[in-house]
């Protein structure tokens, strides 16, 4: 069997495989089915990118992983001198096919032609096909020897590109913004889980089943058939959702971006520690760029209090506050390689244009406002006179973090959308011969279209870590009970 050494290398986050010999079927399709792939020049298996999967495989075969000892420049290097050598070869064939050519056209007399019906006609023929075949040849090679120049100086631009400090400084960002991801699975999941393991009727089990709460669509499915019970549905997905809290896998990927963040900081030189005054706003910046939910920083006799309402990054603290002296916190923030960025002056706005206020509203309130859509919806629906019958929307109820990462873009699932006196959506219209906004908004409400479809309401939306707030509308002018009783 062939013996086999991993290497992971943090310059380009690839891990490699390196085999004494070669490898039988079984074991070549399993390091195939990996994401491995075979390097020829350089004699090993290579994968594009580090993952937790791929590094217990390449420690299965391998016993351990060892730092790559050679760096993308010598890799680099090796790959031009490869190029270079590819490019002398053909310079070689390009000179030699011309001076075959120019040997055969020598001992032809300068001007003279083809003899017709000649014993030299044949020779003379075949001399002038060896003649052009040389100079096409010499012709493809010179073309060769110009692409492999190219290849060698886009070898030599890639490198360089890789190093510069611009796009380093651009790949820390995109590691931060992965790290935050990861984080922000584990985030919701303990924000879901606070909603789950309250005591919660059978209805609210069923509508949290179904919205965006941290529930398993398939459970949903089996509650709604009858295969499982709605206390079985609720433990199962606390289960669910404690087991994406305290994954290793989850924390394995958390690890890495930041042992790759320190690596990719280093390169770019020695992170100053921050001299000036500490401020709230700096410490809750920096542990949301580090992950942290809905950081809130507070000034304390000891120092400076840090605060989330689930727990922190556990590179900051593996609690949910945690409280450090001035000083401590600019040891933190520059062993975290964090900067605190020059503040920019605002412009001052000179709009007098107002909106009307975003409202999360209550329970009651919530479940009100759907209801009287939904109504509205039945009742546009038998006016219509459409085949079928009307689609009811459940309430959905989402964390901040959720909200904010499904709003975004015009074709987002989450938006806002103003609401008039009357508890009806504001929509786009002709009216008196012009395409405008008809109702005048009262406030604005976040409302789900993920499962919208015709002649079905919009899905009223409650923030569940935000404070509640009453909507502005008189539900007796409403009359939801009456309407309810008349439509039924």
């Amino acid at each position: 069997m062939s013996d086999l050494e991993a290497t992971y290398s943090v310059e380009d986050n690839k891990l490699r495989l390196y085999a004494s010999s070669r490898l039988d079927k079984e074991l070549y399709l399993r390091v195939k089915d990996a994401g491995f792939k075979w390097a020829p020049k350089q004699e090993l298996f290579v994968a594009p990118m580090w993952t937790p999967a791929r590094e217990d495989f390449c420690i299965e075969l391998a016993g351990e992983i060892t730092a790559e000892q050679t760096t993308m420049v010598e890799r680099a290097e090796a790959k031009m001198d490869r190029l270079e050598g590819i490019a002398e070869n053909r310079a070689t064939q390009a000179d030699a096919f011309a001076n075959a050519a120019r040997d055969i056209s020598s001992n032809i007399p300068f001007g003279q032609p083809i003899l017709i019906g000649h014993h030299s006609e044949k020779r003379a023929r075949k001399d002038q096909e060896r003649i052009s075949s040389n100079i096409e040849k010499s012709v493809k090679a010179s073309e060769a020897v110009k692409y492999w120049n190219w290849k060698i100086i886009g070898v030599q631009a890639h490198a360089n590109h890789k190093n510069d400090p611009r796009v380093r400084t651009r790949r820390i960002e995109t590691l931060l913004k992965s790290l935050r991801d990861h984080q922000r699975v584990k985030n919701d999941a303990e924000n879901y889980l606070g909603i789950w393991i309250r005591d919660l009727s059978d209805d609210q089990i069923e509508t949290l089943s179904g919205s965006y709460s941290g529930a398993s669509t398939h459970l949903y499915h089996q509650l709604k058939k009858g295969d499982i019970t709605h206390a079985e549905c609720k433990a199962k997905n606390i289960e669910r959702l404690e087991n994406t809290i305290s994954s290793t896998f989850r924390q394995r990927w958390l690890t890495h971006y930041l042992n790759r963040l320190s690596y990719e900081r280093q390169m770019l030189g020695p992170v100053e520690v921050y001299t000036k005054d500490l401020t709230p706003v700096i410490l809750q910046t920096f542990a949301r760029k580090m992950g942290a939910e809905k950081p809130k920083a507070t000034l304390s006799d000891y120092g400076y209090i840090l605060e989330s309402p689930v727990t922190l990054p556990l590179h900051i603290a593996p609690t949910r506050s945690v409280e450090l002296t001035n000083t401590e916190w600019r040891e933190l923030m520059q062993a975290s390689g964090y900067e605190v960025p020059t503040p920019v002056e605002r412009r001052q706005s000179t709009s007098t244009k107002t909106k009307s206020p975003i409202i999360n509203p209550t329970d009651e309130d919530l479940i009100r406002l759907q209801a009287l859509w939904n109504i509205q919806i039945a009742e546009s629906h038998k006016r219509a006179k459409s085949y079928g019958d009307p689609k009811i929307a459940n309430v959905t109820l989402v964390p901040q973090s959720l909200y904010s990462a499904h709003s975004k873009g015009s074709y987002a699932h989450f938006k806002t959308v103003g609401i008039t006196s009357d508890g009806v959506r504001v929509q786009s219209g002709w009216k008196d011969g012009v395409y405008q906004l008809i109702g005048v908004p009262v406030f604005r409400l976040r409302v789900s279209t993920r499962s919208y479809d015709l002649y079905q309401a919009y899905s009223a939306i409650q923030i569940i870590d935000k404070p509640k707030k009453s909507l502005p509308l008189d539900w007796e002018k409403l009359a939801i009970r009456e309407k309810v009783e008349e439509l039924s």
